[in-house]
């Protein structure tokens, strides 16, 4: 059991989690029309690419910055999940060091 991410794995995670919202799209968006405006989906999406490509195009060199990148990314998007998840991923993103422990996860 993995105790503590490094940066190749919390970059690994983000590529998953970005792959996984593509994969889920639609369903996403069409739960997000049973109760909401159904941006959901959306959001996600444009939140996790930009993510993706700002890791890709200036590669990270702990898993703070990931998180912080994250952040950053989802910050710049609307309805309610940007700035939710935006403030989520800050918060990991304030750790430092090579290594995010599950401890530091929970805590953000």
């Amino acid at each position: 059991m993995m105790t503590t991410l490094s940066v190749g794995d919390t970059r690994a995670w983000i590529d998953r989690f970005a792959d996984a919202a593509e994969d889920q799209f639609d369903s996403l968006t069409d739960l997000d029309r049973l109760v909401g405006d159904g941006d959901f989906g959306m959001n996600l999406r444009t939140g996790l690419r930009s993510a993706v490509q700002r890791l890709r195009s200036d590669p990270p060199t702990s898993p703070g910055e990931v998180f912080a990148r994250t952040s950053d990314a989802f910050l710049g998007i609307g309805g309610t999940s940007g700035p939710l998840l935006g403030l989520w991923f800050g918060r990991i993103g304030a750790v430092s060091g090579v290594e995010v422990t599950a401890t530091d996860l929970a805590s953000a």
